[in-house]
């Protein structure tokens, strides 16, 4: 079947149903009750279209690449991959997903895997280089130049950026720690990673309104001097969850005789006793905006479009306590 014969069937025009078909009802104000009437010559057929054919006579592959750097089955990813499809679906576009094992060589042949595919856009979720700059971001920049690229996860200086402060959340959790009384802190992650925003905020902040703080990788080191502090930051709420698990092995108290706060505010918290308090980030709408955005950058190549940052609030719970 092709385009003339579902035109045909449905009363309208051929470029009215490719139109239809690549995604541009509302570009060109095509009306719901004609969109219904071709959608129905398609499903009657089940026409597919040949991806192939359409991209040699559009140059799109109606393709967004997603490169993130690990952990899909997490939550985390799984809320971010569903918002950005929620906001291509509608405009005919489909992701295509790969992830780069926390590794640059992986990440390259990621991206290069994606450019010969002939992507339209890429939503990348970029590796921390020491030296500043990944392969993968060098070849973005050098052979990907005209196709838009959109940074998720952290603030990227050439491309714009969709991502949570994770500054701001580790300050807050000081400020929290702080404002319930405590000066001796415990930070529990990846503190010697450069990515580890939320860390080097939580420290600097802590120490820098008269408390102090240690850090620990993992959270039987931390529980071997569990009586040096009074609360512990935790990376994230998989650190926490497993702080939690171990603490109540060594009969330690939450919040009575350790507090803490988690990170991401994830599902699984609510069953949890007491429940955490952690740094509601957002997940979805980072997706969403992202997926938005892509499809205006795609509709305006000429524009500059600006980033988004969303900025973490604490959740409500019973882990934390205040003291004298």
């Amino acid at each position: 079947m092709k385009i003339s014969d579902i035109a045909r069937e449905a009363g309208v025009s051929n470029s009215t149903v490719s139109f239809y078909i690549n995604g541009h009802s509302k570009k060109y104000k095509i009306s719901e009750k004609t969109c219904q009437k071709i959608e129905a010559v398609i499903r009657k057929y089940n026409f597919v279209p040949n991806i192939y054919a359409r991209a040699m006579q559009t140059h799109q592959t109606f393709l967004i690449g997603l490169i993130i750097p690990g952990d899909v089955n997490r939550s985390y990813w799984i809320d971010v991959i569903s918002g950005a499809e929620e906001a291509l679906f509608p405009h005919k576009y489909h992701l295509l997903l790969s992830v780069s094992h926390f590794n640059q060589a992986d990440e390259l042949e990621t991206v290069k895997f994606m450019h010969s595919k002939g992507v339209d856009g890429y939503l990348y979720a970029p590796l921390v280089s020491d030296r500043g700059i990944t392969p993968a971001e060098e070849f973005l920049l050098n052979q990907c130049g005209h196709k838009p690229v959109i940074c998720l996860g952290r603030e990227h200086s050439k491309f714009p950026s969709v991502y949570n402060d994770e500054r701001a959340g580790g300050e807050a959790a000081a400020r929290c720690f702080l404002e319930h009384g405590h000066r001796r802190a415990a930070y529990l992650g990846h503190y010697q990673e450069k990515y580890d925003l939320r860390g080097k905020a939580f420290c600097e902040y802590f120490r820098g309104n008269g408390g102090e703080a240690s850090v620990f990788e993992h959270a039987d080191e931390a529980l071997e001097h569990a009586g040096d502090f009074t609360c512990v930051f935790c990376y994230s709420d998989y650190f926490l969850l497993d702080f939690y698990v171990k603490a109540g092995r060594r009969g330690l108290r939450i919040p009575d005789d350790i507090s803490v706060i988690g990170y991401d505010y994830m599902s699984f918290l609510e069953f949890l006793q007491p429940q955490p308090v952690s740094l509601i980030t957002t997940k979805k709408e980072i997706g969403n905006f992202a997926g938005d955005m892509m499809m205006r950058m795609l509709s305006e190549p000429e524009y500059k479009f600006a980033g988004r940052k969303f900025i973490p609030e604490l959740s409500g719970g019973g882990s934390v306590r205040s003291i004298s």
